[in-house]
């Protein structure tokens, strides 16, 4: 009798315990659920800031910008210098500061090999040569073989953006017209649209992007 009591007991125990846990276990996994969506969207609607915000800074720096709806490519140019021939000499017009000796920064003015070592040293590229935008086309200059003179843009690379594979991904070529020295790159991933627009001189770009639980898209105006 003693036995089958406790028996008893337990089993009710035990059936009051699950119906405990049942009515606990639904708010709490509701909880977790609505925590893991506001995490998720914290970082979706950040990272889709932040690549607008990149995107529109590449732009501002582009020339040459060719677009479709769903990618695009230019050339970088560096804005803060700017290369001046004069008597087969070249000259650089800027206020950038260059590291010199690991030690400290100097302002190269007008002295031009500095320059160009910075982005022999980036980019790993010994050739010498670099390219320029003069009169709006994009020349290939060696510093030992100056032909002409005037007024040229420096330029870093060429970049070119595509969307594929439910991600947007970049290609750096600082080669300009060849795939020597070329870097590749994801930018953003888990997109599931991205929309390239001009309208009244102004260049739409809208991304989407599609999470386990949450989903988002922002746009943003881009002057050319």
């Amino acid at each position: 009798m003693k036995k089958a009591f406790s028996l008893l007991e337990l089993t009710i125990a035990l059936v009051i315990f699950s119906i405990i846990f049942m009515l606990i276990a639904k708010p709490l996994r509701e909880f977790y659920l609505l925590h893991l969506k506001s995490l998720e969207q914290n970082e979706v609607i950040l990272k889709l800031n932040q690549t607008l915000l990149n995107l529109e800074n590449i732009l501002l720096k582009c020339v040459n910008l060719e677009f479709t709806s769903r990618n695009f490519s230019c050339f970088l140019k560096d804005d803060e210098s700017i290369f001046v021939l004069e008597n087969g000499k070249l000259k650089l017009v800027n206020s950038m500061l260059v590291l010199k000796n690991n030690m400290g920064f100097y302002s190269p003015k007008s002295n031009f090999s500095y320059f160009l070592q910075n982005k022999m040293d980036l980019f790993k590229d010994r050739g010498g040569s670099f390219y320029v935008l003069k009169d709006g086309k994009v020349e290939l200059l060696n510093p030992e073989n100056l032909q002409s003179e005037g007024i040229f843009y420096p330029l870093k690379a060429k970049i070119e953006f595509k969307f594929e594979d439910n991600a947007l991904k970049f290609t750096l070529k600082p080669k300009i017209f060849n795939e020597n020295l070329k870097q590749e790159a994801l930018l953003l991933d888990f997109v599931r649209d991205f929309k390239l627009r001009e309208q009244n001189g102004v260049l739409w770009i809208k991304i989407c992007v599609q999470k386990t639980y949450f989903s988002h898209c922002l746009e943003k105006m881009v002057s050319l």
